[in-house]
């Protein structure tokens, strides 16, 4: 028997089966809603409040399209894409509250260039690979947004992470993000990259960091003809090979000696570290200033090159 309208809250467990659409054009209310690989729900124009109930709220095995739409995850609700699902996230689509896992073998889908939005207390979790190849914003209004990335992120054109005044998101790196094919992806004040991962900006592309962006850990890779473009950054990681252009200040502030290596270029750079920054390879040319604050720098036979009269030793 066809259904007769879309479910909602009240319907118990809801099971949108292979085979199956359901498409909404007015605002609904739900939980416990399973969506079978083969199935979709189209939501495209039509809002909806996704209950916390017992269990997953919305168990996604085949295919959610949002578009224009505000999204709330009410009281911690959750939405689980599993293994063959895919999101379908389109321009307009506001989330607001609640936790989405992405699990491994699930897909993401933008299928525009445009604005998506957080609207606070909103957590992704990413466990599997994300193809980001369209010019996209991400705008962040409120605070307690958090986008944990666990696997691979490939991010190709342009990529804006805006977040309005008072507000916050913290996107924590603890996978690999690629930021690939020219693209300028630009993390605005107050919408901080937090990197524990790695971080590879490669193929021409450019990586610029907002004012009073989080100390980044873990390693960063950056190509020749690549950029990362920073106001005053702290570095507690382990390595930084640059072969293109770090466009500011940065500074090397780990509790254990880390490594610089590449041809590439630096404006200013300064040693924090007690346990020591050591050039492996390669030779970086510093355009304003080294500044060796605390520590000692080493760097074998590769070499560090600087404006002489720019050298700073308190």
């Amino acid at each position: 028997m066809p259904a007769t309208g879309p479910p909602n809250s009240f319907d118990s467990t809801i099971t949108i089966r292979n085979g199956h659409t359901v498409t909404a054009d007015s605002n609904v209310d739900m939980d416990q809603v399973t969506i079978e690989n083969g199935g979709a729900l189209d939501l495209t124009n039509a809002s909806c409040s996704i209950n916390n109930g017992g269990g997953i709220d919305l168990d996604v095995f085949g295919i959610l399209v949002l578009a224009n739409g505000q999204y709330d995850l009410m009281s911690n609700a959750n939405i689980v894409f599993n293994n063959g699902s895919t999101l379908n996230w389109g321009v307009d689509a506001i989330f607001s509250g609640g936790v989405i896992d992405m699990l491994e073998g699930a897909g993401i889908n933008l299928p525009t260039n445009g604005n998506r939005s957080l609207i606070g207390n909103v957590t992704i979790n990413n466990y599997t690979t994300w193809n980001i190849s369209l010019d996209n914003t991400i705008t962040a209004s409120g605070t307690g947004n958090v986008i944990n990335n666990f696997d691979t992120l490939n991010f190709i054109h342009q990529q804006i992470f805006v977040a309005q005044p008072n507000a916050h998101c913290s996107f924590i790196n603890s996978g690999t993000i690629n930021f690939d094919g020219s693209s300028q992806t630009t993390f605005n004040e107050n919408f901080e990259l937090i990197n524990l991962g790695n971080v590879n900006i490669v193929n021409g592309s450019t990586l610029t960091l907002g004012p009073n962006n989080s100390p980044l850990a873990g390693n960063i890779d950056i190509d020749l003809g690549c950029n990362l473009t920073i106001d005053n950054l702290t570095f507690i990681g382990d390595n930084i090979a640059n072969d293109g252009n770090i466009n500011g200040d940065i500074t090397f502030a780990g509790n254990a000696l880390q490594q610089l290596s590449g041809d590439g270029n630096i404006f200013a750079l300064h040693i924090n570290n007690a346990n020591g920054v050591n050039v492996i390879s390669g030779t970086n040319f510093i355009s304003d200033f080294l500044e060796i604050i605390n520590g000692k720098l080493s760097h074998g036979v590769a070499l560090l090159k600087w404006v002489l009269n720019h050298l700073r030793n308190p």
